[in-house]
């Protein structure tokens, strides 16, 4: 009969695949191989078998640990995906120390992957991307929020980093059709 392989990653390290329906199935026949292997896990992951990264979110990694994985999912998405050009919001710089300095490495390491993959990058200013997809440099949370409803209603329940990356993501648009119609002109 049809076997569809099913695959699940608990705490970024531990592999469940086979053809059990894991979520549904109590009796069943089916079978499930368990690895414990973070570096076979992430492996997975990043061939695209996985798009879900929440499956690998855990709360007892050291901050280094989890910005490593973070830096090897994006690699992975970017390898999967392989764009043309990616916006980047540039670091910002808050009060709070620990954050700015969290902000800029993954920054960093994003344009270190971006770089090694040969994939060109721009890194935008919150009042440059807020200028050109709000129409004011100075929007707040709420602002942005309500403009990418507005547009995309589906993404109703979503935290403010989706509505951000989507507005950046129209920035990104909007600069490159400007580039193809300078170019024509």
């Amino acid at each position: 009969g049809n076997h569809h392989r099913k695959e699940a990653i608990l705490d970024r390290k531990i592999l469940w695949e086979g053809s059990l329906n894991i979520l549904s199935q109590i009796k069943s026949r089916e079978i499930m191989r368990t690895i414990d292997s973070k570096k076979i896990a992430l492996v997975c992951f990043n061939n695209g078998k996985l798009d879900n990264y929440e499956l690998l979110i855990s709360h007892g990694e050291t901050r280094s640990e989890q910005l490593y994985d973070l830096i090897i999912m994006f690699e992975g998405q970017i390898k999967a995906i392989k764009p043309d050009v990616v916006y980047l919001e540039e670091a910002i710089y808050i009060s709070n120390f620990k954050t700015s300095r969290s902000i800029s490495e993954v920054i960093g390491n994003m344009k270190f992957v971006l770089t090694e993959n040969k994939i060109p990058y721009e890194a935008v200013a919150v009042t440059s991307w807020k200028k050109k997809v709000i129409g004011k440099g100075n929007a707040k949370k709420q602002d942005v929020k309500d403009f990418i409803l507005k547009k995309y209603p589906q993404l109703e329940g979503n935290e403010q980093d989706i509505f951000d990356a989507t507005a950046i993501c129209m920035h990104g648009i909007k600069c490159e059709q400007e580039k193809l119609l300078n170019k024509d002109e």
